[in-house]
């Protein structure tokens, strides 16, 4: 039987390019197609290549697959260039990606690897988040170098961020990012808190400056109840009067009060912490009675008044009033001082009576003093269990001050720059590049003259910066060629072997081996009494182990470990699938074991170590 002739619309359809389906639902099923086959399908027609170059369509595919830009998306709604910003993206995304394959998997130039996503800067973070999606055989590595880049962009976008306020910076070589110059921000275009909010961020990415602006401006919107407009016809100073009702607003209904009793507490200085706990010191509770003011319109400016910072406001017939917000239970109005009350009070101190403490201070002196304060606090506070990062909180406050003011700031105290790089060495070598930035500085310093003392110390800080940075970046660069231990040539081999998991016999802590000596071989002879070595029943002829120790703890951010060092008659193997696999969740929780360990092997019932532990440690 012949066939039947097709309908009239069904012969044109197997004519048209596109088939049967109008352009529009096409366009509207492209937006789902992969990037990749909509470029094939361009290969097609002219019809379809029309289609797939769609400006909009590669618009909404870009803002689709990237959430994070480093510069931001265009936002001119007349930008034509969407295509080629997709194309330029996704060429990031694969080398971006392939570096990090390479920073997981090659120790040698690791860090080089490191800095080159890093200077990619948020257009990074997006790929780096995929891959930490993908289900790879070395994902505990691969998180922990995966957030070590990220921790990496973060600091350097907050120092570039303080980069724009210090002119005679700009284009330094503190900046990570490829040479570009930095755009200038004044003062007024740098609020109060959103260098509070820098300070925050160095150490936690989490924090989001939209969080701080969101928790100031609630505080405003509630106060406006209870502060009178500024155009209120009630006689007398209107600036002073709402000023008093902000500051019975703040510190007796809203309870702002002064952490006297754990002054040095670092979050009582972190404005994040500060909001929520409703805690702080002079100078974090002086800044939130200014910027909760400002959206007021109440102008408040903060002194340099010594030992406890005081905000400042100016009355219409010029009265000025200093107001102190660390109160323990504040009245409404006795906070506030006159100017001749002030200057007793440096009269009862000792210190001369200088009129710049009283006056308004310009905001990279006020973050400068609120990077010594968390200076401070980490130098008087204790963190056994690191929920805080002390150690990082120093080290973002000490990079602040070295770069709002190199000279000034930290070369008449040299210990504070040799203590950030103990930091830098010891826990983010990664920033190399900032340190290196440094050396440049302190190069040129020297070289400009200075007087016999300051070239001394110049010279003492350099030789000591420059022997660091060369030490990281030969370690960073050398093929490591690790002693071999065998186990099957061991005399009184080892019980456990690496990656197993353990708990201590007497202390209760659980952990899992990273490495093993066949007998012990803790160094100095001090330190082998201290710990009582000679006082086990096997003594030091037995295998000791390196221990990856989890105390169970769970601070705000993750587990805390403690690397220590362990005889085997004091470890008890777990064998137990319920225990281990108990002990396994815990351990993973760390952030800092893919140091050591890429995966979880549930077949031996392990963590299986990285390539570099592997090679030291044949047959386990």
């Amino acid at each position: 039987m012949a066939d039947a002739p097709l309908p009239e619309g069904a012969r044109s359809s197997k004519l048209s390019p596109t088939g049967c389906l109008p352009q529009d639902l096409i366009m509207e099923i492209l937006q789902y197609v992969d990037a990749r086959d909509a470029v094939h399908w361009m290969q097609c027609s002219s019809i379809w290549r029309d289609m797939c170059s769609d400006n909009l369509l590669w618009k909404k595919k870009s803002l689709a697959r990237w959430r994070h830009w480093a510069d931001g998306p265009p936002s001119d709604p007349k930008f034509a260039g969407w295509r080629q910003l997709f194309e330029e993206r996704h060429k990031k995304d694969v080398y971006a990606a392939r570096a990090l394959d390479g920073v997981v998997l090659e120790p040698c130039h690791r860090l080089a690897r490191m800095q080159s996503i890093a200077k990619l800067q948020e257009d990074a973070t997006d790929v780096l988040d995929r891959k930490l999606g993908d289900c790879l055989e070395d994902y505990l590595a691969r998180a922990f170098h995966t957030e070590r880049v990220r921790n990496m962009i973060n600091r350097s976008w907050v120092i570039g961020q303080w980069l724009a306020l210090v002119p005679q910076l700009n284009g330094s070589k503190f900046d990570i990012r490829p040479r570009q110059p930095l755009q200038r921000r004044t003062d007024d275009e740098f609020p109060l808190e959103f260098g509070a909010f820098l300070l925050c961020r160095f150490v936690d990415r989490n924090v989001q400056y939209a969080d701080i602006v969101k928790q100031l401006d609630a505080l405003a919107d509630e106060a406006a109840a209870v502060v009178e407009p500024i155009n209120s016809k009630i006689g007398g100073n209107v600036v002073e009067r709402r000023a008093r009702q902000l500051y019975d607003f703040l510190f007796v209904r809203k309870e702002f009060a002064a952490a006297a009793d754990a002054y040095y507490d670092v979050r009582n200085s972190l404005i994040d912490h500060v909001l929520s706990r409703r805690l702080g010191i002079p100078i974090s509770l002086c800044l939130i009675f200014a910027v909760v003011g400002r959206r007021l319109g109440i102008q408040i400016e903060l002194t340099s008044f010594p030992h406890h910072v005081l905000a400042r406001l100016v009355t219409e017939d010029g009265t000025q009033w200093y107001v102190d917000c660390f109160r323990r239970t504040p009245a409404p109005d006795d906070g506030f001082k006159t100017r001749e009350q002030c200057l007793d009070i440096l009269r009862s101190m000792g210190i001369a009576q200088r009129l710049e403490f009283l006056e308004p201070v310009r905001k990279p002196a006020i973050f400068a003093r609120m990077a010594t304060n968390i200076l401070s606090s980490v130098n008087h506070m204790r963190d056994p269990v690191r929920s805080l990062n002390l150690q990082q909180h120093a080290y973002g406050s000490m990079c602040l001050l070295l770069v709002l003011s190199p000279s000034a700031q930290m070369q008449p105290v040299s210990p504070w720059r040799r203590f950030l790089y103990g930091i830098l060495v010891s826990e983010c070598p990664e920033d190399v590049w900032f340190a290196e930035a440094d050396q440049e500085l302190l190069t040129s310093q020297l070289a400009s003259g200075a007087d016999p003392a300051g070239a001394a110390r110049i010279k003492a800080d350099l030789e000591l910066l420059t022997n660091e940075i060369a030490e990281i970046r030969r370690v960073d660069a050398e093929i490591r060629t690790p002693a071999v231990k065998d186990r099957e040539t061991m005399a009184i081999k080892p019980e456990m072997k690496v990656g197993d998991v353990m708990r201590h016999h007497k202390y209760g802590y659980c952990g899992v081996v990273y490495g093993w000596d066949a007998k012990y071989s803790g160094g100095e002879e001090w330190w082998a009494r201290q710990a009582g070595t000679d006082t086990l029943v096997r003594g030091r002829n037995q295998p000791f182990y390196h221990v990856v120790s989890i105390d169970g703890h769970h601070s705000d951010s993750a587990t805390s470990h403690i690397l220590r060092y362990v005889a085997e008659e004091n470890m008890r193997p777990i064998s137990e699938p319920a225990e281990r696999e108990e002990i396994r969740r815990i351990i993973e929780d760390c952030p800092d074991i893919g140091r050591w360990f890429k995966r979880w092997d549930g077949k031996s019932g392990r963590f299986a170590p990285v390539g570099e532990i592997t090679s030291m440690f044949v047959n386990g």
